[in-house]
């Protein structure tokens, strides 16, 4: 069945109003106005659906998370929104995976390197028999 997508679409808000909007879930709007005028310069028909998935991801992620994706966007001319999320899940999988790196390092301690004391099984033998 073919369906068309145009009432999903907010026609009240212009564009330009909408990439505002969204910017607002950035600390440096002026790096979000300058992603969402490359992704418009790309894809001009689709612009708006673009910018409202980027805010759908912007409201399930952590401000520092949104940040570091927006510079790692700009940065590798990543200039489609549906890239956004994986990105951003990416940068706080590879954060994490640095911060077990920091814990194996607090492992690697000598003085965390503790052995248990441990029981001879004879004796449990001698005790159940």
């Amino acid at each position: 069945m073919i369906c068309n997508n145009n009432h999903y679409r907010d026609p009240s808000i212009k564009i330009i109003s909408l990439m505002e909007l969204v910017a607002d879930y950035f600390t440096e709007k002026n790096k979000a106005m300058e992603l969402f005028k490359k992704i418009k310069d790309q894809n001009p028909r689709y612009v708006r659906d673009q910018i409202k998935m980027i805010q759908t991801v912007c409201k399930k992620h952590l401000l520092i998370h949104r940040d570091r994706a927006l510079l790692y966007c700009l940065e590798n001319e990543i200039f489609k929104a549906s890239d956004f999320e994986p990105v951003l899940i990416a940068l706080m999988e590879e954060k994490l995976q640095s911060s077990d790196n920091n814990n194996n390092h607090l492992l690697q301690n000598e003085k965390y390197r503790l052995t248990p004391i441990t029981s001879n099984i004879s004796d449990y033998k001698q005790i159940l028999n």
